[in-house]
């Protein structure tokens, strides 16, 4: 099986930008199955391993050079509780673990335990995501370095946009984006 692949550039921050997409996620299809597992079903180690997988792919290319820091996208903690793991958090150890970039978490926060966005319009997904992170603790570590965003589907970049536009404030940072899928 051929998978399609993405990638981009993020141009709206200062510095390095990167964006990129390892698989394109189709409803029913083998990533979509993998996904699911991975969110729903407990699959923590296919997480770490996907995470692996992507750093594998994209070390030759030097898409992690100059990175500083992996930061996941957070889950809101009645979330994290209930599932018992964030799923973005075991991508970004699993790269961790090929790359050497450490994970920055802790950060950034999530303010609100929103829905699912899985079954929203653009609009509603945008709408959705409005104010739904915040800065915590001493975000002076992340002056003028390079951090890379990690989650597991790109789909509006609703989410992933939310928390650009935070990490924003910060001073000189550069921000990047990398996915495991992405999905129109």
């Amino acid at each position: 099986m051929k998978w399609k692949r993405f990638s981009g550039a993020v141009s709206r921050y200062s510095g390095r930008r990167l964006c990129f997409a390892l698989f394109y996620y189709a409803r029913g299809g083998k990533v979509a199955h993998i996904l699911a597992g991975m969110k729903y079903y407990g699959r923590q180690k296919v997480c770490r391993q996907m995470g692996e997988m992507l750093a594998y792919e994209l070390l030759p290319t030097g898409f992690f050079k100059g990175v500083d820091y992996l930061l996941p996208v957070p889950l809101h903690p009645d979330r994290l509780r209930t599932r018992g793991y964030n799923q973005s958090r075991l991508l970004a150890e699993g790269i961790s673990e090929q790359t050497g970039v450490p994970v920055c978490d802790g950060l950034l926060c999530r303010v609100r335990n929103n829905q699912t966005q899985t079954h929203k319009s653009v609009l509603e997904r945008q709408e959705n995501t409005v104010h739904l992170f915040h800065l915590a603790g001493d975000t002076r570590m992340l002056q003028g370095k390079h951090v890379m965003l990690v989650d597991d589907v790109l789909t509006t970049g609703a989410t992933l946009g939310a928390c650009a536009d935070v990490l924003a404030d910060i001073e000189g940072i550069s921000i990047s984006i990398v996915t495991l899928a992405w999905t129109k």
